[in-house]
């Protein structure tokens, strides 16, 4: 069987109806390029997501694949399950609770096409707030294509934690599999690191996938064993939190004690500039200003504290609040169309 160009792979746990949504919001016409490879975790609402997969594969025209795993494997397990799994030339991973930005799929199908040596596809995504406002990721003005190196890898590291539209080359991705990752949350970037080392890599403007507030607010991590230990309460508490945080420098470890380069501290004091999104995100929503002090003291000591954006981050939430905060962001995005590169 000759394989599709992109595959379509979305893990789903617990989500019947929002997977539902998921589906019939890809509206690709290019049906010869593109299949959808489905990978549910043994969850309790299997049968139901079993159902809406049966009734979309019998009512769409384009190829369906759906796997049910025997027990709940973990999140990182169940990306790795789909990469095995993936039909296409490219796995383009999705979240079951994510939708994509209508008309904007077959022009990205064009945009891979034309990038098909690369081994890594970064792309752009709006993120939607339950009051409707939206903030637009891109990262740069234009379209680019970057040279396979660690400077590359780290330079996509960071940018490429929200799943939806992740795409990279299966086959790449099939050579660096581990486990040692599990329960980080993280695997896809771990990918990053290794395919954007060897292989060159590209950057689409395009506003590929939409994230839509989760309807009942729910995260289904910590179900498995590998997860349980980490995250009991979905990312909401402190030690959540930091666990969720503390992974992202285990595996820049990982890769350092693999390779044995140098570039580790380098790469940490580079995600120190950009912990914005680390310590806002715990900043109002999880943690009060007391428990927000001893989590940014925390990321201080495993490495977050290497430059002085991020103490100006601190600083500005704590005094002025993740909201004030934020608003500046965007305004500033805005005015440079971009995430600003420091």
């Amino acid at each position: 069987m000759e394989k599709k160009l992109i595959s379509i792979c979305i893990p789903t746990y617990n989500r019947p109806e929002e997977l539902k949504r998921t589906l019939e919001s890809i509206d690709t016409t290019k049906y010869d390029d593109v299949n959808i490879v489905i990978s549910e975790n043994c969850s309790p609402k299997q049968k139901e997501t079993r159902a809406i997969v049966e009734e979309f594969k019998n009512s769409s025209k384009y190829d369906v694949y759906y796997y049910e795993n025997e027990k709940n494997i973990g999140y990182d397990k169940n990306i790795r399950a789909l990469i095995q799994r993936s039909k296409g030339q490219f796995s383009m991973f999705f979240s079951d609770d994510d939708m994509f930005m209508p008309g904007a799929m077959d022009a990205f199908v064009e945009f891979v096409r034309e990038h098909q040596d690369c081994g890594y596809i970064l792309r752009s995504y709006r993120n939607y707030k339950e009051d409707g406002s939206y903030n637009d990721f891109r990262y740069y003005k234009e379209d680019k294509v970057f040279s396979a190196g660690k400077e590359t890898a780290m330079q996509m590291f960071d940018k490429s934690v929200f799943l939806s539209g992740f795409t990279i080359r299966t086959e790449y991705a099939k050579e660096y599999v581990t486990d040692a990752l599990d329960g980080s949350l993280l695997y896809q970037i771990y990918l990053v690191l290794e395919v954007c080392r060897r292989y060159p890599s590209a950057y689409s403007t395009i506003l590929i996938s939409k994230a839509v507030p989760i309807s009942n607010n729910t995260h289904y991590f910590g179900e498995c064993d590998e997860e349980k230990e980490l995250y009991k309460t979905g990312l909401k508490g402190a030690d959540d939190r930091f666990n969720f945080a503390l992974w992202y420098m285990k595996i820049i470890d990982y890769i350092e004690l693999k390779y044995n380069d140098g570039f580790g501290q380098e790469f940490k004091k580079y995600m120190s500039k950009y912990s914005f999104s680390i310590l806002s995100s715990a900043r109002g929503n999880y943690l009060n200003w007391k428990q927000f002090i001893k989590y940014s003291a925390k990321l201080k000591q495993i490495g977050y504290g290497t430059s002085f954006y991020f103490y100006i981050y601190y600083y500005a939430l704590l005094l002025l609040g993740k909201n004030i905060c934020w608003k500046s962001i965007y305004f500033l995005k805005k005015i440079i169309g971009h995430r600003p590169n420091l």
